[in-house]
């Protein structure tokens, strides 16, 4: 079986080994370090250690974490231990646009039959544009973030909110100054079969490189 599959199937078992308030802790933990390094299987590696020392504090009658300056600390140093956020994670999270994509082509489908969309070259740029403004968004401002991320949600939104503003304003400049040039021309189930492809193998894809991740095999 996959060793990340494995792994995460073991630390939600454990989870419940542990008190109310020590598995709310662990969940923010990896939650927030998810987040701002894109590190999904590093990030579980960390909730087993997480687990390990709940189970411990527990058996000595304290929780995880006793003052929110400790468990800020111990965020701070775990998020130097993910991976920072790059293209490799950033292409692993793209399977959810991609499904995105699939279901709703389809759904389409089902409206009209015969009407085509066509995917045109600033349809590309524009996610091309979207790809790489988002992992620049990410790397240096959405990492810098500190934790508890609940506590600067505001902040968070607001960086969301600007970001597609101005992704919004730059995509309609480009269709407006630069001409379209079609690239392909299919049906709504062809594009929903297209996007289906491409979430299978990439989401395949993930659960291998998650699974060969050395901080997961190590934990198992």
């Amino acid at each position: 079986m996959n060793s990340y599959l494995t792994l995460r199937k073991a630390n939600k078992m454990r989870l419940a080994m542990v008190s109310e308030t020590s598995q709310k802790q662990i969940r923010d933990m990896v939650h927030y370090l998810q987040v701002v390094s894109w590190d999904i299987s590093g990030a579980e590696a960390i909730k087993s250690d997480l687990i390990d020392m709940a189970i411990q504090a527990n058996k000595e009658g304290k929780e995880l974490f006793t003052v929110p300056e400790e468990a800020a600390s111990f965020a701070a140093e775990m998020k130097k231990q993910c991976a920072t956020p790059n293209f490799r994670n950033l292409f692993f999270l793209l399977i959810w646009f991609f499904l995105y994509n699939a279901v709703g082509y389809l759904l389409l489908y089902f409206v009209d039959q015969q009407l085509l969309a066509p995917m045109d070259t600033n349809y590309l740029f524009s996610l091309v544009i979207g790809t790489l403004s988002t992992y620049v968004l990410w790397k240096y401002v959405i990492r810098q973030i500190a934790f508890p991320m609940r506590k600067h949600l505001l902040v968070f939104i607001a960086l969301l909110v600007a970001y597609s503003v101005i992704m919004y304003l730059l995509v309609g400049i480009l269709h407006s100054f630069v001409p379209p040039i079609v690239a392909v021309n299919m049906n709504f189930l062809g594009w929903s079969i297209f996007y289906w492809v491409l979430f299978i193998l990439l989401y395949c894809l993930r659960l291998y490189h998650y699974g060969h991740n050395p901080a997961v095999v190590n934990r198992l």
